[in-house]
Protein backbone atom coordinates (compact mmCIF):
# COMPACT_ATOMS: atom_id res chain seq x y z
CA UNK A 1 0.00 0.00 0.00
CA UNK A 2 1.29 3.48 -0.81
CA UNK A 3 2.62 5.44 2.13
CA UNK A 4 3.36 9.10 2.76
CA UNK A 5 7.09 9.78 2.83
CA UNK A 6 8.58 12.92 4.40
CA UNK A 7 12.40 13.13 4.48
CA UNK A 8 12.45 15.89 7.13
CA UNK A 9 9.29 16.11 9.20
CA UNK A 10 10.58 18.97 11.39
CA UNK A 11 11.24 21.13 8.34
CA UNK A 12 7.81 20.20 6.95
CA UNK A 13 6.01 21.09 10.17
CA UNK A 14 7.87 24.40 10.61
CA UNK A 15 7.14 25.69 7.10
CA UNK A 16 4.17 27.65 5.78
CA UNK A 17 4.65 26.46 2.20
CA UNK A 18 5.44 22.88 1.38
CA UNK A 19 6.15 20.89 -1.77
CA UNK A 20 4.72 17.66 -3.08
CA UNK A 21 6.68 15.66 -5.65
CA UNK A 22 5.99 12.27 -7.19
CA UNK A 23 9.15 10.30 -6.50
CA UNK A 24 11.43 9.31 -3.65
CA UNK A 25 14.60 10.59 -5.31
CA UNK A 26 12.90 13.89 -6.14
CA UNK A 27 11.91 14.26 -2.47
CA UNK A 28 15.44 13.50 -1.29
CA UNK A 29 16.97 16.05 -3.66
CA UNK A 30 14.55 18.77 -2.55
CA UNK A 31 15.09 17.88 1.10
CA UNK A 32 18.86 18.17 0.62
CA UNK A 33 18.19 21.75 -0.53
CA UNK A 34 16.22 22.35 2.69
CA UNK A 35 12.87 22.46 0.87
CA UNK A 36 10.01 21.01 2.94
CA UNK A 37 8.71 18.14 0.83
CA UNK A 38 6.63 14.98 0.86
CA UNK A 39 5.89 12.27 -1.66
CA UNK A 40 4.14 8.94 -1.96
CA UNK A 41 5.84 5.58 -2.06
CA UNK A 42 3.48 4.42 -4.79
CA UNK A 43 3.83 6.84 -7.70
CA UNK A 44 1.88 9.90 -8.81
CA UNK A 45 -1.54 8.28 -9.02
CA UNK A 46 -1.36 6.99 -5.47
CA UNK A 47 -1.04 10.26 -3.53
CA UNK A 48 -3.89 10.39 -1.02
CA UNK A 49 -5.11 13.99 -0.45
CA UNK A 50 -6.28 12.97 3.04
CA UNK A 51 -2.60 12.80 4.03
CA UNK A 52 -2.62 16.61 3.93
CA UNK A 53 -5.67 17.03 6.18
CA UNK A 54 -3.57 17.53 9.32
CA UNK A 55 -1.73 20.52 7.88
CA UNK A 56 -3.29 23.79 6.72
CA UNK A 57 -0.40 24.96 4.60
CA UNK A 58 0.04 26.15 1.04
CA UNK A 59 0.97 23.09 -0.99
CA UNK A 60 3.11 23.56 -4.08
CA UNK A 61 2.80 20.51 -6.33
CA UNK A 62 5.80 20.01 -8.62
CA UNK A 63 5.05 17.51 -11.40
CA UNK A 64 7.76 15.94 -13.52
CA UNK A 65 8.29 17.23 -17.05
CA UNK A 66 5.91 14.65 -18.45
CA UNK A 67 3.38 12.27 -17.06
CA UNK A 68 2.32 13.79 -13.72
CA UNK A 69 0.22 16.79 -14.84
CA UNK A 70 -3.17 15.11 -14.43
CA UNK A 71 -2.26 13.71 -11.01
CA UNK A 72 -0.92 17.12 -9.96
CA UNK A 73 -4.04 18.97 -11.13
CA UNK A 74 -6.33 16.41 -9.49
CA UNK A 75 -4.45 16.71 -6.20
CA UNK A 76 -4.57 20.51 -6.30
CA UNK A 77 -8.31 20.46 -6.99
CA UNK A 78 -8.94 18.02 -4.16
CA UNK A 79 -7.25 20.21 -1.53
CA UNK A 80 -8.85 23.47 -2.64
CA UNK A 81 -7.30 26.85 -1.79
CA UNK A 82 -4.11 25.24 -0.47
CA UNK A 83 -3.06 23.54 -3.69
CA UNK A 84 -1.11 25.05 -6.55
CA UNK A 85 0.59 23.26 -9.42
CA UNK A 86 3.92 24.74 -10.51
CA UNK A 87 5.64 23.38 -13.60
CA UNK A 88 9.37 23.83 -13.23
CA UNK A 89 11.32 25.05 -16.29
CA UNK A 90 13.09 21.80 -17.09
CA UNK A 91 16.08 22.21 -19.42
CA UNK A 92 16.72 19.66 -22.17
CA UNK A 93 17.74 16.31 -20.74
CA UNK A 94 16.14 16.98 -17.33
CA UNK A 95 12.70 15.60 -16.60
CA UNK A 96 12.37 15.77 -12.81
CA UNK A 97 14.03 17.36 -9.77
CA UNK A 98 16.33 14.38 -9.25
CA UNK A 99 17.77 14.84 -12.74
CA UNK A 100 19.11 18.27 -11.75
CA UNK A 101 21.29 16.51 -9.17
CA UNK A 102 22.32 13.76 -11.61
CA UNK A 103 23.75 16.29 -14.05
CA UNK A 104 25.35 18.53 -11.43
CA UNK A 105 22.78 21.34 -11.61
CA UNK A 106 21.49 21.28 -8.06
CA UNK A 107 22.40 24.93 -7.60
CA UNK A 108 20.20 25.88 -10.57
CA UNK A 109 17.34 23.90 -9.06
CA UNK A 110 17.80 25.72 -5.75
CA UNK A 111 17.56 29.06 -7.55
CA UNK A 112 14.37 28.00 -9.36
CA UNK A 113 12.81 26.72 -6.14
CA UNK A 114 13.66 29.93 -4.29
CA UNK A 115 11.33 31.73 -6.70
CA UNK A 116 8.60 29.13 -6.27
CA UNK A 117 8.65 28.40 -2.55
Amino acid sequence: RPQLYCPDRRLWEASERVAVVFGMMDALVLSSLRVPVITTSGGSNSFNPAWLDLWRKHVIILPDKSGDDKSAMDLAASIGWRGKVVRLPYPDGISDPADFAKVGKKKELATILAGVM
